[in-house]
């Protein structure tokens, strides 16, 4: 797996490794090839705000935002063989691009503090959240919200996050 910080965010170097040995066991979890692509981008308040005034029409700061390269539905698996994939490999690295995070530093701390936990862990627990979100799962639906927070729960329990429920 690649993980391309887009910038650290005054991230520490210790953090942003438990991002990427998170990333890389949510993908062992979900089933998915080890052979993809995430980029993941600290952003301000002000920034995350503009982006999601533009694409999700609220004029507010929100934690984190997911941006899929592709459209996958729920347990579908990458087959990096299968030439329907084959548009979304970068070709400099045979990986398959999976998407953008983008995460808020100011307002991760801020749940982080109000929820009784470390940012590292609120960091973690939102990269989970925003992994689900580029390979499918979304929360519209009472239903699919079910489903996706019991997937978090999962992936969160197999890294040692067993209290962030």
């Amino acid at each position: 797996m690649i993980v391309n910080f887009l910038n650290n965010g005054g991230v520490q170097k210790c953090t942003r490794e438990e991002i990427v040995r998170v990333l890389e066991e949510s993908m062992n979890v979900l089933r998915q090839p080890t052979e993809v692509e995430v980029n993941v981008a600290f952003v301000s308040a002000e920034e995350i705000k503009v982006v999601n005034a533009k694409e999700r029409k609220k004029d507010v700061p929100t934690d984190v935002l997911s941006f899929p390269a592709f459209d996958l539905k729920v347990d579908e698996i990458i087959d990096l063989s299968n030439d329907k994939y084959k548009w979304n490999i970068n070709p400099e690295n045979e990986h398959f691009c999976l998407g953008d995070i983008l995460l808020c530093k100011e307002v991760a701390k801020k749940q982080a503090e109000e929820l009784g936990h470390t940012l590292k862990a609120e960091l973690v627990r939102l990269v989970v959240h925003s992994v689900l979100h580029l390979v499918g799962y979304d929360h519209i639906e009472d239903a699919d919200y079910e489903i996706m927070h019991a997937k978090e729960l999962e992936i969160l329990k197999k890294c040692g996050y067993d209290s962030l429920d």
